[in-house]
Formats: structure tokens, C-alpha cells, sequence
């Protein structure tokens, strides 16, 4: 019984981290309604990197804080043109 579930969890831990993802540009039609092109163009300048670093293997949360540190030192600076 012990081997078997030591084996399941084995197999189970292989094909979770078989699994790889891809980071693409996010189409504009799936942006929130109140999102100017003004934003969005913002906002790909700041993260474009960030998307190319997880196709290279950046996890999302390693990913999520590089973004989050960027567009807050971005509003401290005052880079954002008036979007918070």
C-alpha cells in the first residue's frame, strides 16, 4: 500500500510539471470595456519583457511581482499619464 501511493504521487508530481505555458500578446478585444488604447499601449510597454521572460520559463507569481514592483514605481515616477 505504502509503494503504491508513493508511486501515484510520483506520477501525479511528473505530469504536473510537465506541463509548460505560453505567454502571447493579450488581444485587445478581451481588454475591460473602460480601457482607453492609451492604456493598453501604456501597459504593453511596461510588461512586454515580463511576457517574454514567462515563454522563457518565469513563473506567474515571480512574473505578477516584477509587474506589480514596475507600475508602482512607474505611478511613483509619474510614467502612467494619469492611470492608477
Amino acid at each position: 500500500m505504502k509503494k503504491l501511493i508513493i508511486s501515484i504521487i510520483s506520477i501525479v508530481s511528473i505530469l504536473i510539471s510537465s506541463f509548460s505555458v505560453n505567454a502571447a500578446e493579450v488581444p485587445k478585444e478581451s481588454s475591460p470595456c473602460n480601457a482607453t488604447n492609451e492604456a493598453i499601449i501604456i501597459v504593453e510597454s511596461f510588461i512586454g519583457g515580463i511576457l517574454t521572460e514567462v515563454q522563457n520559463g518565469l513563473g506567474y507569481a515571480d512574473a505578477r511581482a516584477k509587474s506589480n514592483r514596475i507600475f508602482f514605481n512607474a505611478w511613483l515616477n509619474g510614467q502612467t499619464n494619469g492611470y492608477s
